[in-house]
């Protein structure tokens, strides 16, 4: 049996820079309102719509992408910027380096200050048990006017930030009911930390000293229609 397209839209993709059709056969259009060209989901293609939007010669900067995946924006960066550099985090594997991918911590990070003009991540941010540190680092590996530009769940929306799981002595003790989100390098899952607020602008703002601002767009023509599709834009002072 086909399934059923409830939502179909001819328009621009971001990700694959290509007129393309969206379809979706599903209601939750976060994870199902797919590009018919490359597959990318909404949050993708919002990230690289304000990518371009906030820093149009990206193709010429040195970009780090911290936990990538294969299509997407992730797809974008690696095949139109040279100086594009990726890091997955493997915390039982002392290599610093494993198949080509820097191990990482964003936590704790290896990289050299002001690295990087661009970092990026997606669906992170979520999992860090101190987002505090992994702030402070990436704004210490970014280059003076250099931006961190990411997608984060604002699931708690204008309600604060609530703390979902601790990390005690190296295990994870919820809070809130247990919960897991896909991970490209652990086939058990991600735990989530954090249910993220509005209010997460003002924390990057004061962790790490960013001017910080949340990016919220529907625009049907470039497929960005969907729950949780926030940008999250910060920038190093020069």
């Amino acid at each position: 049996m086909v399934d059923e397209i409830i939502k179909r839209e001819s328009g621009f993709c971001d990700c694959c820079k290509s007129e393309v059709t969206f379809e979706s056969s599903q209601v939750w259009l976060r994870d199902y309102y797919l590009c018919k060209n490359c597959g990318c989901i909404p949050r993708e293609r919002h990230l690289a719509y304000v990518i371009d939007q906030c820093v149009p010669n990206w193709e010429e900067l040195v970009i780090h992408e911290s936990s990538p995946v294969s299509r997407g924006v992730s797809k974008l960066l690696r095949d139109k910027c040279p100086n594009y550099i990726t890091s997955q985090f493997w915390p039982k594997d002392k290599r610093s380096e494993i198949n080509g991918v820097h191990n990482i911590d964003l936590e704790s990070q290896s990289f050299a200050s002001e690295s990087f003009d661009l970092v990026v991540t997606q669906d992170v941010f979520e999992h860090l048990p101190r987002p505090d540190l992994a702030a402070k680092e990436i704004y210490r590996t970014l280059k003076a006017g250099g931006y961190f530009i990411s997608t984060i769940p604002l699931v708690n929306k204008f309600s604060s930030t609530d703390r979902w799981a601790n990390l005690v002595d190296g295990e994870v003790q919820f809070v809130g009911e247990p919960e897991f989100h896909g991970n490209p390098i652990d086939p058990k899952g991600s735990p989530v930390f954090w249910h993220y607020g509005y209010d997460l602008a003002n924390e990057l703002s004061r962790w790490a000293g960013f001017v910080s601002m949340i990016v919220s767009n529907v625009i049907p023509g470039r497929g960005l229609e969907a729950e949780f599709n926030e940008v999250v834009v910060c920038r190093k002072g020069r």
